[in-house]
């Protein structure tokens, strides 16, 4: 139930009007003009709370409801965790856990949207310390370009099960963490950060210690691997009783719930961590988290999913469609959204192999584009028009520069324009244009479709050859490809240019660019030591990108994100500063058990 304002217009009259008004009109003296008292109307503004609602004010001064303890939260997934231990599974396949462990860092709660709204925390970026704070590190401190320190957080109490029973967590407690990733050889961390290549040490220099030293020109990139997207700290004494993690009841960690049961492909129960170390930012005087326990539902179906929230069954749903929300908004006009701009997709061609070498054959398959037309026609206005090598948010906001400020060389591949297409195809020594192909997988043939129309009237005859999806993943990994293809974008991680870089894995365009090669090595290199230079550095080279037509990203949908009102103190927040940490928002929100039961659900 929202607070209601109401406002009142009071009539302000000095004390003799009033007791003029009482006695009646006065009698006007001969040839004295008698002035009428002016009325003074005031605007006051009353806050009217509804009765049984109970207000307190946050920690940024706002008046909102006193959160309340109690009752589960449910969520619907998919499908079930890949892996319950991620030295066998990248974080974002072992979600299970995602709630259980914790990292040293994490996003500040204070500064998204359910804070000050400087950052959205839905655009999963990968970390930058200006809007992390500590999680199980108090502190931080960038010593030089090769060596960080963290000040491990006193106090912190594994979850209380065998075989730890709740002990503190310490210094060592990191280190060992991080040094399993590191030597585990199916980790993700050992195959893209391991020692010698990023990483030159990790260790614990006394029981609230922990210093992290880098390869030269890389500590951004430990920072990322090793302290905001992998690296769940765990007690050693759960690898030495079990072997690893990969049970789900197996897991232990600092986090704000522990699993209490796991039903393959049906479900994941939590309870709350009743010794969690953690205050809410936003009512220091509370502990987190307020929800008794998290219900984690695996349902496949995309219609049994809608239906369980349509029903009031899950209270939170993500990912959806615009036309699901329209849908909603028809059947349940009382729930509450928000939307997010997705990681997109993007047509990848060789610029090694004709006709793509070329830079007026890629402008001119951009400008063959009608973009506006598949946004307002396709979308229904609901998609974006750049969110190429940089996603426009508020964490990538020193990056990103808007379409209409884009330089000229950049901004002119947005313009559709296929006489000037033709043009520079005919100037490329292509009058009648060319075949070409592009793979992809079945969910990309729609998009595809209307990119090859387009072509089509330009003279160039895109032939669709659809894969599966396992397939193409072998064919994008060996490059053995010719032409195009239909491939992931990762305009979340705008500062590190992999997509672009010669040698590296996502590289599908082929690039070997100095400019960009170098762009790379700099950007690393400057991330958390040269904060301001990098920023400059990387909104040039994005820039530049965009100019050079190495790929060609459309436009990109939103996806909506819708909660039910009952759900409070969340606003659409998917990943809090810590990148593919999808659910670490619950600990949060809370839940008014009253207005659930008062609708009815």
């Amino acid at each position: 139930m929202q607070r209601k304002i109401v406002w009142m217009l009071v009539s302000c009259l000095m004390a003799l009007s009033l007791v003029m008004a009482s006695c009646g009109p006065a009698e006007e003296e001969e040839g004295v003009e008698v002035e009428e008292e002016e009325v003074v109307e005031e605007e006051v503004e009353e806050e009217v709370v509804e009765e049984g609602i109970e207000m307190v004010t946050d920690t940024l001064g706002r008046l909102v409801e006193k959160p309340e303890y109690g009752g589960t939260l449910t969520m619907a997934f998919t499908g079930s965790p890949r892996d319950w231990d991620e030295c066998f599974q990248p974080v974002w396949v072992t979600w299970g856990n995602r709630i259980v462990c914790e990292l040293v860092t994490q996003g500040n709660w204070l500064m998204g949207p359910s804070g000050t709204g400087e950052v959205g925390f839905t655009a999963n970026t990968f970390p930058f310390p200006s809007f992390m704070t500590g999680c199980l590190a108090e502190s931080w401190e960038i010593v030089d370009d090769e060596t960080l320190i963290f000040n491990i957080r006193k106090g912190v109490h594994f979850q209380d099960k065998p075989p730890t029973n709740g002990r503190e967590m310490d210094a060592y407690d990191v280190e060992y963490s991080l040094l399993r990733m590191v030597n585990c050889p199916q980790s993700y961390n050992h195959v893209n950060y391991a020692l010698g290549k990023d990483l030159k040490s990790i260790t614990a220099l006394d029981k609230w210690t922990v210093e992290m030293k880098s390869m030269p020109g890389r500590l951004s990139r430990v920072w990322s691997g090793y302290v905001g997207t992998e690296g769940w700290v765990i007690p050693h004494e759960v690898i030495e009783e079990y072997g690893d993690m990969r049970e789900a009841v197996n897991g232990c960690g600092t986090g704000p719930f522990m699993v209490t049961d796991y039903v393959v492909d049906t479900s994941v129960t939590y309870v709350r961590h009743d010794n969690y170390w953690q205050n809410d930012p936003l009512h220091p005087e509370n502990q987190l988290p307020y929800a008794d326990g998290v219900k984690s539902l695996i349902i496949p179906d995309k219609s049994s999913r809608l239906a369980g929230f349509r029903t009031g069954k899950i209270d939170v749903m993500r990912n959806l469609l615009l036309e699901d929300k329209e849908q909603f908004q028809k059947t349940n006009p009382e729930l509450v959204w928000s939307n997010e701009l997705p990681q997109s997709s993007k047509f990848c061609w060789r610029i090694d192999t004709p006709p793509f070498d070329d830079i007026r054959v890629r402008k001119a398959l951009l400008m063959a584009i009608d973009r506006w037309a598949i946004v307002n026609d396709y979308y229904k206005g609901d998609a974006e028009i750049l969110n190429e090598v940089c996603m426009p948010c508020g964490e990538l906001e020193h990056y990103y520069t808007p379409l209409d400020e884009l330089p000229p060389e950049a901004r002119e591949n947005y313009e559709y324009d296929p006489d000037r297409a033709r043009e520079l195809l005919a100037d490329a020594g292509y009058p009648d244009g060319f075949k070409t192909e592009c793979i992809c997988t079945s969910t990309s043939v729609d998009m595809l479709s209307i990119m090859a129309g387009y072509w089509e009237d330009i003279g160039i005859d895109c032939d669709i050859k659809v894969m599966e999806s396992g397939a193409m993943s072998g064919v994008s990994r060996n490059k053995t490809y010719t032409q195009m293809i239909w491939c992931s974008s990762n305009p979340n991680r705008a500062e590190m240019f992999n997509q672009y870089t010669a040698g590296q894995d996502q590289n599908n365009s082929m690039v070997d660019d100095p400019y960009i090669n170098n762009l790379f090595e700099e950007s690393a290199a400057t991330l958390l030591t040269e904060p301001e230079r990098n920023a400059e550095m990387v909104k040039e080279g994005i820039q530049y990108v965009i100019s050079q037509a190495y790929s060609f990203v459309p436009p990109t949908p939103y996806y909506h994100t819708g909660w039910w009102p009952w759900i409070k103190a969340y606003n659409g927040e998917k990943t809090p500063g810590c990148w593919a940490h999808f659910d670490t928002w619950s600990k949060y929100l809370w839940i008014d058990q009253g207005l659930k039961n008062s609708m009815g659900y």
